[in-house]
């Protein structure tokens, strides 16, 4: 059937992930400056929508005071959620979900949903999992879609749908990509996290491009560039900005700790904020920068740790710009409280 998606306006769009526990402190400044703002998490419980843990969504009339334009969706899933591949199993398991979602919408007044079921035929930390993930997330997508625009016709009134997704060949390899973001209106690449869990070798978990010599070779670009093979529109895919860093410990001191043996296997470190307050060029730390890859890390001489900076952040909103993307958005609000992240994103991206 003909969807009524829109289409992106040449302005970049800055989006924000906001967690529960962070919705009561977001700031009129703030709420602005972003496009979008989503809230996480709703999640599933025996195949229907729980708000359990996003309680805090009672925020929102003070929201949409501060911003009457900002478009506000629900992020359904995250990392670990579970429920989705037995929901996605049946026809009728996919719509009555969908219809959860639209009556969701509407008894929040949000302005659409984002999916985030991020591991699709994964066995991830307990979550379902079933080889027919593959054909039912873009099942999924496809009734979401059709369930939203017929709401549209008889309202008047468009629902994002979007989706949070990895930027690994895994992640292709395991959904249909060019079928189901037919459907989407946006596609938020999870372009951090790239490195770590488990990994010996120290690297960018925020890298822009991919370094010549790494032996890891995900990147933000790399992983854009196979989308756009694909063939999903440019103006589909938000590039992301990690307010959070990760670490390893004992590392050999050669290079100043980048791509050298560590240990911690890249685990979570500091926030932003913490890693300027107390890591920046103190108490031993030093900043170097990598200009192959356009971003920072920090090194005492043991401790190696990646994150993104101002800097880094500038450099995607130009990549942004530069490839006709759809915008920027970060993981996740409040890990920059003195908003120095957020400002250089909004400065440069429009």
């Amino acid at each position: 059937m003909q969807t009524s998606l829109r289409k992106v306006k040449v302005m970049k769009e800055f989006t924000a992930y906001c967690p529960n526990a962070q919705i009561p402190f977001l700031t009129a400044k703030h709420l602005k400056q972003f496009d979008r703002l989503n809230l996480a998490f709703v999640v599933l419980k025996d195949g229907k929508l729980s708000f359990d843990k996003l309680n805090n969504i009672t925020h929102l009339p003070r929201i949409r005071e501060a911003n009457p334009n900002l478009r506000v969706l629900m992020s359904v899933g995250g990392a670990g959620a579970a429920g989705f591949s037995t929901m996605a199993m049946t026809s009728e398991g996919r719509e009555d979900f969908a219809r959860q979602c639209l009556n969701s919408c509407i008894e929040y007044g949000l302005d659409g949903m984002d999916l985030d079921w991020e591991f699709p035929c994964s066995i991830y930390e307990g979550m379902d999992s079933s080889p027919k993930d593959k054909e039912n997330f873009t099942h999924l997508l496809k009734t979401i879609r059709e369930i939203f625009d017929e709401y549209e016709k008889t309202n008047s009134k468009h629902l994002e749908l979007t989706i949070a997704a990895g930027v690994g060949q895994w992640f292709i390899d395991q959904t249909e990509v060019p079928e189901f973001t037919k459907y989407l209106d946006h596609v938020f690449l999870m372009t951090y996290d790239l490195r770590g869990f488990g990994q010996e070798e120290t690297g960018h978990h925020t890298t822009l491009y991919t370094k010549e010599n790494d032996i890891y070779r995900m990147s933000a670009d790399s992983g854009i560039q196979a989308w756009l093979d694909l063939g999903v529109p440019a103006e589909k895919i938000h590039i992301g900005a990690g307010f959070y860093s990760h670490m390893w410990t004992n590392v050999n001191p050669d290079n100043n700790g980048l791509l050298q043996v560590g240990e911690g296997g890249g685990g979570f470190g500091p926030n932003y904020d913490e890693l300027r307050d107390e890591y920046v060029n103190k108490n031993g730390y030093v900043r170097y920068w990598d200009d192959e890859a356009k971003v920072p890390w920090l090194f005492d001489g043991s401790t190696f740790i990646s994150y993104d900076d101002a800097e880094s952040v500038v450099y995607k909103c130009e990549y942004a710009k530069e490839h006709d993307l759809g915008g920027l958005f970060f993981w996740r609000y409040l890990d920059d409280p003195d908003n120095e992240l957020i400002d250089a994103i909004d400065e440069n991206l429009k």
